[in-house]
């Protein structure tokens, strides 16, 4: 990105998963002229397979407010664990900060759910594999689950 016309401040940053590139042009350039070099510069850069860099929309602000780390020394709790609490107790409590827009997580184990079916028991309640396995049902339950308090009680 070096050496585009007006720009007067580059900074980068990266983390495990991340890079951020932040760049200030001065108060005589155009901001349209000034996006329509970075992407042409863009198209340039060599990047992982399956990643695909972008710039954030006009007038957003995209920033790191709050870092934290969640750190135990209990024996009991592993990385899983530690993410578990935060994807069910803090990303919960945080998103419902006024004027929270996103929380991003990075780090720990996510937990994977799997549901094991038993095709009598399915019967009996009036339901089939099709209706079990549609949008509507896992995003039912899925809400369901994401609204209740977990208690993590080690």
């Amino acid at each position: 990105m070096g050496g585009i016309a007006h720009l007067s401040i580059m900074r980068s940053e990266s983390i495990f998963g991340l890079s951020l590139i932040t760049l200030i042009f001065d108060d005589q350039s155009v901001n349209d002229w000034n996006r329509q070099k970075v992407l042409e510069r863009l198209t340039l850069v060599t990047v992982p397979q399956g990643v695909q860099p972008q710039i954030a929309l006009i007038g957003a602000s995209p920033g790191q407010i709050y870092w934290y780390t969640i750190r135990s020394t209990n024996p009991q709790y592993d990385l899983m664990d530690m993410r578990s609490i935060e994807d069910w107790v803090l990303l919960k409590e945080f998103k419902s900060v006024p004027n929270v827009v996103d929380v991003s997580d990075f780090g720990g184990t996510a937990r994977e759910y799997q549901v094991r079916v038993d095709p009598n028991k399915l019967i009996s309640y009036g339901l089939g594999i099709v209706r079990l396995s549609s949008n509507w049902l896992i995003t039912t339950s899925t809400r369901a689950a994401a609204s209740s308090k977990v208690a993590c009680n080690k």
